[in-house]
């Protein structure tokens, strides 16, 4: 008897030890304590009730509901055992066991827990039975669902000569990683410059003996533009027959390749005989994409990408050149010369005297660059320029003084317009179609005389007074022969698409060509008794994979799940800066020293002091190094000279640094609380900013970019009750917090550190849409949330409104938005002062009555939406029961904007809205 109340005296003090660690938070420490108890005390239910609150607060819902169980069979007391089934009840809905919810709802006293948690598992099990194919709902998430507000015209940009430094992702330390396989991914690869970078370090590293013969290479090229991935491939042909001819001389000559490059490369308007080598090379192309049979040898150009291929390559053999004929081209190009130089000098003039070496022409190329200024025909010194230049122009330029240009006679350039043709590859229609009408000319805004500079900073030699060609063809060729130096050992795989499409696509296997990951896989990943889980969201399971259906000569296996290095360029300035880095690219970056995610900042350098202020602005306040650290698993290299001027506008290197996912070594509850309420105000109530400024500050990201970032913090290890409880609160309509909509742009360190007290916020304009945004996203989630607000996943419905007049006005900006509105209920000043202020409900919104009912009942938000531009009409998704107790006859459908907040187009009445029935069943689910 005595050694039984020694048990329990010992089991009780041990108990005693772990609730003081467990009220200090520290859960990890107390668990063992409680385990200890347990094991003392056999017939005691209080350890064991201790041990599921602990492994609960960790976020191991299975383990908490093992030691729930437990303690329910020896625990008497209702009270207790009433806590004890509600923590069971929730770990179960948290880890996405609906089923045994159900099953232990009755364990549960009635009350408003009870209902709430009944009517949150009754409509995810009903979402989960719409669902026929887990992995087509996954992929079409992915697809269809924006990621940024879209654009009113939003036919991308076609920039065709790019501005870098060309930059290698490869060097010799990457051998170090012990990987068999070297996997790179460019984005915006653009011109191609960077990937000719990398190409060439592999002709440097193979002539010092350093290049590996066991090591393979996967090389990713992707851009949003076909145009690019076209003329890109096209490049990569010429490349391939430049290699062929190896270091025979004459047969480069003969073959015209370098010169066929170089102005393809660099020029608007090219020599008649090399144009007709430019069209074999597209026809050439054509044939090949058309062929079924026929593969590349070290390109890889997925089928589904080939028809929006071949429809630039077709605009490119006749349309194009009709269209932008040879003078409008070469009048373009002496024009945006004039122009650029005058910006500059009125820079110089602004700023005081800067270094203007980078826009004088190399040295070697001066006479070259005085005429292509003065003329818009580029030439080239070249041994066969005689076979392709016509007499009057060879006089024309031996004769030119370019101390003295007005002094040279242009009548030899009606020859020129006559014979020569334009550079098809310099034109997207598909971009000029969609342009403002005062922008109708193409953007020749490259000086092709800068990438000397360019090329002779990366080592490429001076071509000692030769000119502008014996920089490019020296590059060329190198880049030539590091292709044959890896020719049987490299893939270079072509994507077309949104870069974080793309990443999302990449990493659930889904690129097309790529096989699907069962999403029940992903959302198997828990803790294990340490608290512990793996965020390793980028691995695929190979026991599930399949052979791809396009294309039998490429294995799932050949295609990397994760890279070494990934350059990014300046995208992020557009899609929500160093959020798009984190939660995009880093998931699918292998982890080490040698690995990073490389960008820049060339939007707006000048708004941002350093790093820090930057990822302070895309972050809502998540900046210093350990709290990055601590979120996002990602750690910035070092800068050469984190004082220099315009910093951000140099590369930056980030790392992915994984950490121990104890609670201990992340963030706080309350910090994550904070920061995400802070996140969410900041997406959906953007500071008012110019709508048009040359240092513009985008905020694009809409409703879903909350919902990807919870899902990407439960990997990292943050539990899902914390996460549950702010899309909860958010959903409900209402948020307590010490967080504030932006009131500075950007944001500003003194604003985020303010204590502000803890006020109720409406969320109501957003509840619509953000419940109807977690319907669809539910069942791929990896944690269940607790909220009888979100509807079964049916109820999701897909509408679709044609506007008559949509002004194009600024229409280039991420920044619009889906207003639904009662037109008795929004006041008049929303028409003239903006609509922020009644969507604020702080210090510093409407105070008025009306104000407040406009924003409570009279309001819905939608960010989240699809435009057509060519038949203006949106396309977007609501739940059917809220949008179908709108009165149609008096409520509107507006655009707005969230930079001015003003209105772009409408109101229209919602009479025109069409439904076009449940999102689930809109496309694909039994295809």
């Amino acid at each position: 008897m005595a050694v039984d109340d020694a048990a329990d005296a010992d089991s009780a003090s041990l108990r005693t030890q772990g609730n003081d660690l467990y009220k200090a938070g520290k859960f990890e420490e107390a668990i063992p304590l409680y385990q200890e108890s347990a094991e003392l005390a056999p017939s005691d239910p209080a350890p064991l009730s201790n041990l599921s609150a602990a492994y609960f607060e960790l976020g191991n819902y299975e383990a908490s509901v093992i030691a729930s169980d437990q303690a329910l069979a020896l625990l008497e007391d209702q009270a207790k055992k009433q806590k004890v089934a509600a923590r069971k009840l929730k770990s179960l809905v948290y880890s996405l066991n609906y089923q045994s919810a159900t099953e232990s709802l009755d364990a549960v006293q009635a009350g408003d827990e009870k209902e709430k948690i009944n009517q949150a598992v009754q409509n995810a099990i009903k979402s989960q039975a719409s669902v026929q194919d887990w992995v087509q709902l996954r992929i079409r998430l992915v697809n269809e669902l924006p990621r940024c507000k879209p654009q009113i015209r939003n036919v991308p940009e076609y920039f065709v000569v790019g501005h870098d430094v060309p930059e290698s992702l490869y060097d010799d330390s990457l051998l170090k990683t012990g990987r068999d396989k070297i996997s790179l991914l460019f984005a915006g690869i653009g011109d191609s410059r960077n990937l000719h970078a990398t190409l060439f370090s592999f002709f440097l590293d193979n002539t010092q003996g350093k290049l590996p013969l066991d090591k393979t290479f996967h090389i990713t090229i992707c851009d949003h533009k076909p145009a690019v991935i076209a003329r890109d491939i096209l490049m990569h042909g010429m490349l391939s027959e430049l290699a062929a001819c190896g270091d025979d001389f004459e047969k480069q000559i003969d073959t015209f390749t370098i010169p066929l490059l170089y102005y393809m490369f660099l020029s608007p308007i090219m020599p008649d005989a090399l144009h007709t080598l430019l069209q074999r090379n597209i026809t050439h192309l054509i044939e090949v994409l058309e062929d079924p049979h026929f593969r590349m040898k070290t390109m890889y150009v997925p089928p589904m990408y080939n028809p929006a291929i071949l429809k630039v390559l077709r605009e490119w053999q006749h349309e194009a050149g009709a269209e932008y004929h040879t003078v409008r081209m070469r009048m373009e190009a002496i024009r945006q010369r004039a122009k650029d130089r005058a910006s500059l000098q009125m820079t110089m003039m602004q700023y005081g005297e800067l270094s203007t070496s980078i826009h004088n022409p190399p040295e070697g190329c001066e006479k070259e660059e005085a005429f292509y200024r003065r003329t818009g025909v580029l030439v080239m010194n070249w041994a066969g320029h005689n076979k392709v230049y016509e007499p009057e122009l060879q006089k024309a330029y031996e004769n030119f003084d370019p101390m003295n240009p007005d002094r040279l006679d242009t009548d030899f350039l009606d020859t020129i317009d006559s014979s020569w043709k334009t550079n098809p590859t310099f034109i997207d229609l598909d971009w000029q179609r969609n342009r403002e009408d005062s922008h109708a000319d193409t953007c020749i805004g490259h000086d092709p005389f800068r990438l000397g500079h360019e090329l002779k900073s990366i080592g490429v030699p001076a071509p000692q007074k030769q000119g502008l060609l014996n920089f490019f063809g020296f590059w060329m060729m190198l880049a030539a022969k590091g292709l044959t130096a890896v020719k049987s050992r490299i893939k270079i795989e072509c994507c077309i698409g949104d870069i974080t499409t793309v990443l999302e696509q990449i990493r659930i296997g889904a690129v097309g060509h790529r096989t699907p990951v069962p999403v029940h896989e992903e959302q198997q990943t828990s803790r294990n008794d340490k608290g512990e889980t793996p965020l390793d969201v980028t691995t695929n399971n190979a026991s599930v994979a399949q052979k791809p259906q396009d294309n039998a000569d490429h294995q799932l296996e050949d295609f990397p799940k994760a890279y070494d290095r990934i350059h990014l360029s300046n995208i992020p300035d557009y899609i929500g800066g160093s959020f798009a880095t984190f939660l995009y690219a880093m998931p699918v970056l292998h982890p080490g020293k040698h690995c990073y995610v490389t960008a820049t900042c060339l939007r707006n350098p000048p708004r941002f002091k350093t790093h820090n202020h930057f990822n302070h602005e895309y972050l809502a306040g998540l900046c210093s190094p350990s709290d990055l650290v601590k979120a996002f698993q990602v750690r910035m290299e070092d800068l050469e000279e984190p004082d220099a001027p315009l910093v951000l506008s140099d590369y930056v290197k980030w790392h992915r640094k994984p950490v121990s996912r104890n609670l201990s070594s992340l963030l706080s509850r309350d910090q994550i609380e904070l920061w995400l309420f802070r996140f969410f105000l900041k997406i959906s109530i953007p500071m008012t900013r110019e709508m048009r400024t040359q240092t513009l500050i985008y905020s694009p990201l809409n409703l879903t970019a909350i919902i990807r970032l919870c899902a990407y913090l439960y990997h990292a290890g943050y539990p899902a009750h914390w996460l549950s409880g702010v899309l909860e609160e958010i959903c409900s309509g209402k948020i307590r917090t010490r967080a504030r909509p932006p009131r500075s742009e950007p944001l500003t360190f003194k604003e985020t550190k303010t204590d502000f007290p803890i006020l109720a916020q409406s969320t109501a304009p957003f509840v619509a849409e953000f419940t109807t945004l977690l319907s669809m996203s539910q069942c791929t989630l990896p944690f269940g949330i607790l909220s009888p607000h979100i509807p079964p996943i049916q109820l999701a419905h897909q509408y679709s409104f044609a506007f008559p007049e949509v002004p194009d006005i600024i229409a280039e900006t991420p920044a619009f938005i889906l207003v639904l509105f009662s037109m008795h209920l929004l006041p008049r000043e929303a028409e003239k002062e903006g609509i922020r202020q009644f969507l604020l409900s702080d210090e510093t919104g409407s105070k008025t009555q009306k104000g407040r009912t406009a924003r409570e009942e009279g309001i819905h938000i939608v960010s989240t939406w699809q435009w057509d531009r060519q038949g203006k009409k949106a396309t977007f998704w609501l739940q059917n029961d809220v949008f179908e107790q709108l009165d149609r006859s008096t409520w509107g459908i507006s655009i707005w904007r969230t930079d001015s907040w003003i209105r772009q187009a409408g109101p229209e009445l919602l009479k025109g809205v069409v439904d076009e029935g449940p999102w689930i069943s809109t496309k694909g689910q039994d295809e």
